[in-house]
């Protein structure tokens, strides 16, 4: 997941016409990469679904479960920004669309051009964490997993189970 960020990042971010580090560019994807992935493992934590429970004897139980978590696939990655939103982004790097452009555009200015990406990228991840704390959505990431249950604790064995289950899918 954070190789393809990284890639459409490279492409979307920066403009081709515009004069980047390769350092600077690598620290801004770097940045805007980590951070959403570190949003999307805080909003995904993965839910246990008991479907069915089928007791036996001496407090062992047969348990039927699935794996959910929240799904984010409608959360755009708010790499592309709509007008209003670059204004804000320029208003808050303390730059004109034009001053802007002449920096991006000349060799050097690493510091005004970083100031401009880390405004962006914290705009960008800002924007994705509100949508992201929105979604309600769930998806089944593995489904009908057995176990067993004894005395109200997982027994040992589920680890093979899980295994399985998850080559199976």
């Amino acid at each position: 997941m954070k190789r393809n960020l990284e890639k459409e990042a490279y492409s979307k971010l920066f403009k081709k016409d515009y004069i980047i580090s390769n350092s600077l560019k690598r620290e801004i994807v770097e940045k805007y990469a980590r951070e959403i992935s570190r949003i999307t493992a805080d909003e995904t934590k993965l839910k246990f679904d008991v479907k069915q429970i089928d007791y036996l004897s001496n407090g062992e139980a047969e348990v039927v479960y699935d794996i959910k978590s929240k799904s984010l696939k409608s959360v755009p990655d708010m790499l592309e920004v709509d007008d209003q939103t670059e204004r804000r982004i320029l208003e808050r790097a303390k730059m004109t669309e034009s001053e802007l452009e002449a920096i991006m555009k000349e060799r050097g200015n690493e510091p005004a051009k970083r100031n401009y990406y880390n405004v962006a990228i914290e705009e960008r991840i800002n924007m994705y964490e509100k949508e992201a704390k929105k979604v309600t959505d769930e998806e089944v990431i593995l489904q009908d997993l057995p176990a067993l249950m004894v005395k109200s604790r997982w027994k040992n064995g589920n680890q093979r189970i899980w295994k399985k289950a998850l080559k199976r899918n």
